[in-house]
């Protein structure tokens, strides 16, 4: 993934060290950072091709600055220092005390523009594993098999989990988001054109995988055709360099089948008993009369217990999940898949 490139020149030492900070944490994969503590130090420096300049600090700092520069400067204002009477050309005034998904969306608008925006590789890369992981009934163990899946996988890869299924639980077991979430996504996928920091704002963070904030309205997710859905993919695949990512399905959404078809693997949760039987009979049919018999060889049943103690908090539970017999059926089944 191509990392935006930011000479970083903030005078108040604490502000720098905490704003720095809380970047290289949430935007390490976006972002390479050289921090200097004055303008004339970062002006003298040579050897460096940066994308633009993060600044903070007085004005007659920015005028030595802006001195033949070309590239464009990111101000962060607040009332102790007076702005120029009139906006110097390729410096734009961002507000410094707000949370930092908002400053660093604002500096992905501005800096490297064209690194920043743009279409999706076509395709998914062979190098990315996508795995899906489906139900053909009401089961409240696909959303904690899902995220036990991908919290094993990213002790050793780059993980993202994307929740497509409705009322799935998800928004409770992982830190949900008041601003943008799934549907915003899926909007940039099908205009095929993203924005780095509009994308950093629909993804969460966890026990080292990172996540797709779920749809606040599932409704919203049928409205997405199948280009939409592959786009999304091809951008996590190559644009974000994802090495596995996971889908927990629920809906047929549009292109349902061509997704399964692009996943190297089908984790196929059930539970043995009633109409389970039938209804995987009536699944294969389906997938035959469709075309999709290659699925077959990618589809691994996971057969789950009937009942599972409540454990004492959602933290408790997945732990549970990811160092008991679960999670030594996930690992058996990643070694046989690496066979």
């Amino acid at each position: 993934m191509h990392k935006t490139k930011i000479a970083v020149c903030i005078t108040d030492s604490e502000y720098r060290n905490r704003l720095v900070s809380c970047i290289m944490k949430h935007y390490k994969d976006q972002t390479e950072l050289h921090v200097f503590d004055e303008g004339a130090s970062l002006r003298e420096e040579k050897g460096h091709s940066y994308e633009g300049y993060l600044y903070s600090g007085d004005v007659n700092g920015l005028k030595q600055l802006l001195h033949g520069n070309k590239l464009p400067i990111i101000c962060l204002w607040d009332e102790e220092y007076e702005k120029p009477g009139e906006q110097p050309e390729g410096v734009y005034y961002v507000e410094k005390f707000q949370d930092v998904d908002s400053i660093m969306e604002e500096i992905f608008s501005h800096v490297s523009q064209d690194a920043a925006d743009g279409g999706t590789s076509e395709g998914v890369s062979e190098k990315t594993d996508i795995i899906a992981v489906y139900s053909l009934s009401e089961c409240d163990s696909q959303l904690p098999f899902a995220v036990t899946l991908g919290t094993i996988y990213a002790e050793r890869k780059r993980v993202i989990l994307v929740d497509i299924q409705e009322n799935s639980g998800f928004s409770q077991i992982m830190e949900a988001s008041e601003g943008m979430g799934l549907e915003d996504l899926l909007l940039m996928a099908e205009s095929g054109r993203f924005s780095r920091g509009r994308v950093a704002s629909c993804i969460g963070h966890r026990d080292g995988m990172d996540y797709v904030y779920p749809a606040a309205c599932a409704e919203s997710l049928y409205e997405v055709d199948k280009d939409g859905y592959k786009h999304m993919l091809s951008m996590f695949s190559n644009d974000m360099e994802y090495d596995v990512i996971i889908l927990n399905l629920g809906m047929r959404f549009p292109g349902f089948m061509d997704i399964l078809k692009l996943s190297s693997r089908v984790c196929l949760i059930r539970r043995m008993g009633g109409m389970a039987q039938w209804r995987e009979k009536e699944f294969t049919d389906e997938i035959t009369e469709k075309g999709y018999a290659e699925l077959y060889e990618r589809i691994y049943p996971i057969e789950m217990p009937l009942h599972i103690r409540r454990a004492e908090s959602l933290e408790r539970m997945l732990e549970e999940w990811k160092w008991g017999e679960l999670g030594d059926n996930i690992r058996k089944i990643m070694s046989e898949a690496r066979g």
